[in-house]
């Protein structure tokens, strides 16, 4: 497998969306705008995928169970402590987990099966406290195709200054950022980076991260500075004794199971969107969340196989039942085969292909280094 594989309340005590936080205020407010993409993130493909074969994640009756034994603070956390001190935003913060008998929090653990472990353990390697894992949840709802209005891409976020200075290949076909495990390898660069820039102040090394440095040198580091960032700061204090507070089950054994489901596909010539549309039916919303990399309307073989694609079954088994259709279509001179990507917040619309899910077996030998991704 290769190495560019998309494999992919007392409660608060002590104690979105963020496609990039602006300099001018919302019309609507960070919370609502996370809220609305974190139910978009449960009609993506891989979702979807998980979703099929574990139909029980989700407990329509489940009420906030706290751990026999809660951790304590880390650095950022404690940081993070002026911005409890506003009880409504509390509330707003609180209750937008809690809604739908905490949906938000179930969906978000069932995520964190699929990124959780390799993202604390590379914080951990750095010597990066480990509330700096929940970024992600903020800035991409947990969603490694991640694309915002803002030119933000990846489970983290990433501008594409940031990209570019850590490293990840951008180029006219293909964007790294949304590889989990590039995208995690640079922030935690910056992160470390940050770290050494303010080593005593680890609230300055999340602003850091997400409005630059400068912005964080010249920040007052208190709330009242900037509204939208005292509510984006608030928030995450919340998040973050949320996800390690809760009894929750762990679905990193379950997505396992997902993905050996997943089969690599050949390529049958040069793709494009509109042939992969056309062919397969596969919406627009499909090929970016199953070959995030990809960035605009055709595919040559010898980048679609460096990365060496796979698929859920379901599209799996279209993708080789037709691979004579993919690799004789011809691309239509129609405007409509131009069409972009649309970026986050507008909605990403998920298909529910095919009812038949069995799938074969093959057998992967595990090598060091390999992640769920």
């Amino acid at each position: 497998m290769s190495s560019k594989t998309p494999f992919h309340v007392a409660l608060i005590a002590g104690a979105a969306l963020f496609s990039t936080l602006p300099t001018n205020s919302w019309s609507q407010s960070f919370i609502e705008q996370w809220k609305e993409q974190s139910m978009q993130r449960m009609e993506a493909a891989d979702f979807q995928s998980f979703d099929a074969a574990n139909t029980d994640w989700y407990n329509s009756n489940a009420t906030p169970q706290i751990k026999t034994s809660v951790p304590a603070l880390d650095e950022l956390e404690e940081a993070l402590q002026p911005w409890g001190q506003d009880p409504a935003m509390e509330d707003r913060c609180v209750q937008s987990l809690l809604e739908g008998n905490m949906l938000r929090l179930q969906l978000l653990h069932v995520l964190q099966g699929l990124y959780g472990s390799d993202l604390e353990r590379e914080l951990n390697s750095n010597e990066i406290p480990a509330s700096f894992q929940w970024i992600p949840i903020l800035a991409s709802s947990y969603n490694h195709s991640f694309r915002s209005t803002k030119g933000r891409a990846g489970l983290w976020g990433l501008t594409a200054a940031q990209a570019d200075k850590e490293g990840i290949v951008r180029d006219d076909t293909t964007d790294e950022r949304m590889l989990p495990q590039e995208s995690t390898r640079a922030a935690v660069a910056i992160l470390d980076g940050l770290q050494r820039r303010f080593p005593a102040n680890p609230e300055r090394v999340l602003v850091g991260f997400i409005k630059g440095m400068p912005y964080a040198a010249r920040w007052s580091g208190e709330p009242g500075y900037d509204a939208d960032l005292d509510e984006w700061l608030a928030f995450y204090r919340v998040l973050a004794r949320f996800m390690v507070n809760l009894d929750a089950p762990n679905f990193e054994t379950q997505w396992g199971q997902v993905l050996t489901t997943w089969t690599p596909v050949a390529c049958p010539g040069e793709l494009t969107r509109e042939g992969l549309s056309s062919v397969l039916g596969m919406p627009l919303s499909v090929q970016q969340q199953l070959l995030p990399w990809w960035k605009n309307e055709s595919l040559p073989c010898a980048t679609f196989e460096e990365f060496e694609p796979y698929l859920p079954q379901e599209w799996s088994s279209l993708w080789n039942a037709h691979m004579e259709e993919l690799g004789e279509w011809k691309k239509s001179t129609s405007p409509q085969t131009t069409a972009a990507i649309s970026p986050i917040p507008e909605p990403l619309i998920a298909a529910n292909p095919i009812a038949d899910r069995s799938a074969d077996c093959f057998k992967y030998e595990v090598k060091k280094g390999d992640t769920l991704y």
